[in-house]
């Protein structure tokens, strides 16, 4: 569960085998829950092996919590990966504009509304851009940002 995407159509299924997993381990993590409440009980009995049931609950703490943690991470991830996807889709056809009002006869007013629709990227300088877009890039996304900046 370490990739991705390298389109938007494959984060957004990810995300979906994401939302899956995370279903599944949700029933797990409730029934490690109701296993935890009834450690609590047994430890209250005298006659429970109360440092062997408190060790297996613990366990299964740390366990549940590492689940969520994992989880939580992934679809951070995932979630900042669409994003860029989002990013990198806009900043496409937005240059595909630019080259198609170059190639034609469209002129200056053309290019101050390309100019213009380019401050709904919300930066102030091309380089904010760049930086913008490095930043959010992973290991495995880092050659279709380059590409695009280029």
């Amino acid at each position: 569960m370490t990739e991705v995407g390298e389109t938007a159509n494959r984060v957004e299924s990810l995300i979906d085998e994401a939302n899956d997993f995370e279903k599944l381990c949700n029933c797990d993590l409730n029934s490690a829950s109701s296993v935890i409440d009834e450690g609590e009980i047994l430890m209250k009995d005298p006659l429970s092996s109360v440092d062997h049931i408190e060790s297996k609950c613990e366990e299964l703490r740390r366990t549940s919590s590492l689940l969520i943690d994992k989880i939580q991470k992934r679809n951070l991830l995932l979630t900042k990966a669409r994003e860029l996807m989002d990013r990198i889709d806009k900043a496409n056809d937005w240059c595909a504009t630019g080259v198609e009002i170059l190639a034609g006869e469209g002129g200056l007013l053309a290019v101050d509304k390309l100019l213009e629709d380019a401050k709904s990227f919300g930066l102030t300088a091309p380089e904010q851009f760049r930086d913008m877009l490095m930043q959010s890039a992973t290991q495995e996304t880092r050659a279709l940002v380059t590409q695009v900046l280029e």
